[in-house]
């Protein structure tokens, strides 16, 4: 039984240049919407995962603190007590430095659309942005969407560290000038609301940001 796909050779006979472009470009569009579910899922299996191992890493710790409270020094060298002791601080300051990064995290997710609408018009401006050429200005905001969602897995996921960069979900800038991107981001940094975020979750939020700048600029060059 024939196919009945189209072929580009039937396209072009049947539908002139027109019918081409629009074989042609749906196509890429199918492979970039595979791309896009392919890493949305794989983004939620890693951060189901991290929540277990997080819940199953808590457990252990508040189950080996009950364990070391009744040690007696008399029978335990006093030296390995305070080793364990000093493990067991680096641990809860781990747990802490994760929550806030959470706390982080929520938050630019409810600010995320109102941070890219006024940081996009102020980089537009600022930049000379042709405002009439909305595929451009959808690129962008894409771009930067995508970029902030990065962040967020950052924090999430790897408690505000970088472990897989910007760069594997965005392989070209939509624009042809990282400048537009430093500009919005920047702008961000300086008058982002950070509402009830204490001083050291802004400093995590705002060193995110930078290391956006940094992950945008090497895209640009790649």
């Amino acid at each position: 039984m024939a196919s009945s796909t189209p072929t580009l050779a039937s396209v072009l006979l049947g539908g002139g240049f027109v019918g081409a472009v629009t074989f042609m470009t749906k196509g890429v569009l199918d492979v970039k919407e595979e791309r896009i579910r392919y890493l949305v899922e794989e983004k939620n299996d890693l951060e189901k995962k991290i929540a277990v191992e997080r819940e199953r890493a808590g457990k252990f710790l508040s189950d080996f603190k009950e364990q070391i409270k009744g040690l007696d020094s008399g029978t335990v060298d006093i030296d390995v007590i305070a080793q364990i002791r000093e493990h067991l601080n680096e641990a809860e300051n781990w747990f802490e430095e994760f929550a806030e990064c959470e706390t982080v995290a929520a938050w630019i997710e409810s600010q995320k659309e109102d941070w890219i609408q006024a940081s996009v018009r102020h980089s537009c401006k600022k930049c000379k942005i042709n405002l009439w050429m909305p595929y451009q200005v959808r690129g962008f905001k894409k771009d930067l969407n995508q970029g902030i969602e990065w962040v967020q897995t950052c924090l999430n996921v790897y408690g505000g560290h970088v472990k897989t960069p910007l760069s594997r979900s965005i392989k070209n800038l939509s624009l042809s000038s990282v400048e537009p991107y430093k500009t919005a981001i920047t702008y961000l940094i300086q008058y982002a609301n950070r509402g009830n975020l204490t001083s050291t979750q802004r400093e995590y939020m705002e060193e995110m940001l930078y290391r956006l700048i940094d992950s945008f600029t090497e895209i640009s060059k790649a």
